[in-house]
């Protein structure tokens, strides 16, 4: 979350069938001064951030307006998911059907349940930066002028067109023979 950005996208969600949320994850949801105000609430925490609906006055213009409006919001529970690698995550629970007050029990378990998904999330995140990393590796190895090859325990697992050129080879598979 960067508070900072005009707007978010949320990536992931699931909902109920008697409160289906269409179209939520396309759309980029502007950010006003009270939705900033509350995820850097959320940020500064190390303990979830509840909220009901039904006890704040909410500006009719703000995101959080809309939110209860268009999605039948009552109550949510937020906390911040922070990750090994990249930026701060937010992971929310809505109460729809009705003003939940979410007790300190429900708060341990969204607490627990928010550190193993933050796990997830570092997961999810160094697995994306490695694939990069590899896509960035091979295309220089590629596209390099100069013979490359790759040696591990078994021999020569892979090498570039320049190094098929210099032994004269057709093919990687009659270099790595």
């Amino acid at each position: 979350v960067d508070v900072t950005a005009p707007s978010f996208k949320i990536p992931y969600q699931v909902t109920t069938p008697d409160y289906p949320v269409e179209g939520m994850l396309e759309i980029p949801i502007e950010g006003d001064e009270d939705t900033i105000g509350v995820y850097k609430q959320v940020l500064a925490s190390k303990e979830p951030f509840t909220l009901n609906f039904d006890e704040v006055e909410l500006p009719e213009d703000g995101i959080s307006a809309a939110i209860v409006r268009n999605y039948q919001v009552r109550s949510q529970m937020v906390m911040a998911l922070h990750p090994r690698v990249g930026e701060p995550w937010m992971l929310g629970l809505h109460q729809c059907s009705y003003a939940r007050e979410w007790t300190k029990e429900d708060q341990k378990l969204f607490k627990n349940i928010s550190a193993r998904i933050t796990d997830v999330v570092t997961g999810t995140l160094l697995y994306k930066d490695l694939e990069a990393s590899e896509e960035k590796f091979r295309s220089i190895l590629e596209s390099s002028n100069d013979a490359s090859m790759l040696f591990g325990d078994k021999g020569f697992f892979d090498c570039n067109a320049a190094t098929l050129r210099m032994f004269g080879c057709s093919g990687k598979e009659e270099f790595l023979g």
